[in-house]
């Protein structure tokens, strides 16, 4: 992918531009994605959008805990987030989640750690723009 270099957060889209009423953030523990958190959840505020709060995560005790740092933070947001838990697959979990509930942008960071860790113009980067049916923003 050209946008490889790119110093600033990347938004790659598809097809038509639609109103976003659900913004789905990839959370874990790295620095990285309390970026890609804030980044959403600044834009779900500001446009009134539902922010999903999503983690992927091997340990289910360990994703819980994940899962609530980022609950504590979206506290200070006037917005409405439900937090998401899940197992298994990335991309499937992801992509399923995505299209089932029809989220309209999902953002992940470029390097993260654990299962988010290879998202940026990999394989499975490349699989969740494939498979999501909305735009992706890559933070990096």
């Amino acid at each position: 992918m050209a946008v490889r270099s790119a110093p600033k957060p990347v938004l790659l889209v598809r097809g038509e531009y639609r109103t976003m009423e659900k913004i789905l953030v990839g959370f874990d523990k790295s620095a990285l994605s309390g970026h890609c958190l804030q980044l959403g959840a600044n834009l779900a505020e500001q446009i009134g959008a539902h922010l999903i709060l999503f983690t992927v995560a091997e340990n289910i005790p360990e994703g819980q805990t994940t899962l609530a740092g980022g609950t504590r933070y979206l506290g200070r947001y006037e917005l409405e987030f439900t937090p998401i838990l899940k197992s298994g697959d990335v991309v499937k979990e992801i992509s399923d989640f995505v299209n089932q509930e029809g989220c309209d942008l999902v953002i992940v960071g470029s390097r993260g750690h654990a299962r988010f860790r290879e998202l940026l113009f990999s394989s499975t980067t490349q699989r969740i723009i494939q498979r999501v049916g909305c735009p992706v923003l890559i933070y990096h």
